[in-house]
């Protein structure tokens, strides 16, 4: 196995589980780094309890014995962190990282080509639905038969694994992240103005309303770093969040008319969205 021993930062997160699980069930050797104490819950062959953002001489010497590090922080801490674990792997390691925007680390990551194999996944999916049936972006900065290896591993575990560029995942997950999550959470935020009750409303909801009552419930319950992440990091975030107000401006202002033409307007438009992509499959 060209990947033997993996290192994963962050390893109690919830993406951080989802790593160690799948990596262990292929045979690798786990070891899980956090700042928080090991919780009883979480079996694992080795734990280490170390602030990744400021690594201290143990946890330095674990990394560069490591032939992978997966880096399953946030944003912000991943990006503090990764110049001083990147310069500390030993040539030839493979890097994986979790983040759900690539070009921030992808341009960091480029400084190291020659040494190291970099790849930059984003599982679309909640962590604790697992990789089976589920899809994972795949950016490959730098490949090598430890890279392979990853993605063959990602296969075994039944994900449909989509080659990606930092700049093309970045441009689609501005609509299938940031305009979704900011979506469904704008529809929670007016439910909360209008004082609405969920009991009541249950027993008259319509079929379209039960799904939007469902994603809301299933994003509340997520963790709410992981989606700020999405919406303060997108290089795209404001301006996919201002196509959304102008909208609803738009909707609002056909809305306001006396004829449903700009109605009917929008929906012949929404019609030929899904008419071209029927077109090419």
């Amino acid at each position: 196995m060209t990947v033997s021993r993996v290192m994963i930062l962050g390893g109690l997160g919830q993406a951080g589980q989802l790593m160690a699980q799948g990596l262990t069930h292929a045979g690798s050797e786990v070891v899980l780094v956090d700042v928080l104490p090991r919780a009883e819950a979480i079996a694992a062959a080795r734990y280490l309890q170390a602030d990744v953002t400021r690594p201290d001489d143990d946890l330095l010497q674990v990394i560069a014995s490591a032939d992978c590090v997966a880096m399953c922080l946030p944003e912000r801490a991943a990006l503090a962190a990764a110049p001083a674990i990147l310069e500390t792997m030993s040539k030839g390691a493979l890097w994986v990282d979790t983040l759900s925007v690539k070009q921030n680390v992808c341009a960091i990551l480029q400084d190291y080509k020659d040494k190291l194999e970099l790849v930059s996944i984003n599982p679309m999916f909640a962590p604790a639905l697992g990789f089976a049936g589920n899809s994972v972006a795949f950016v490959e900065i730098s490949g090598g038969p430890k890279s392979d290896e990853f993605a063959r591993t990602l296969h075994s575990l039944g994900a449909t694994v989509e080659i990606l560029t930092p700049e093309t995942h970045d441009r689609l997950t501005a609509a299938i992240q940031v305009a979704t999550h900011a979506a469904i959470l704008t529809f929670g935020a007016a439910l909360l103005e209008l004082d609405y009750d969920v009991e009541k409303a249950s027993a008259l909801a319509t079929p379209p309303h039960r799904q939007l009552l469902l994603l809301l419930q299933r994003l509340s319950n997520a963790n709410s770093e992981v989606y700020w992440d999405i919406q303060h990091h997108h290089p795209d975030a404001a301006s996919v969040r201002e196509s959304l107000n102008r909208a609803l401006k738009e909707l609002d202002a056909a809305a306001s008319e006396d004829s449903p033409r700009e109605f009917q307007k929008l929906f012949e438009r929404l019609r030929h969205l899904f008419m071209q992509a029927n077109g090419k499959n």
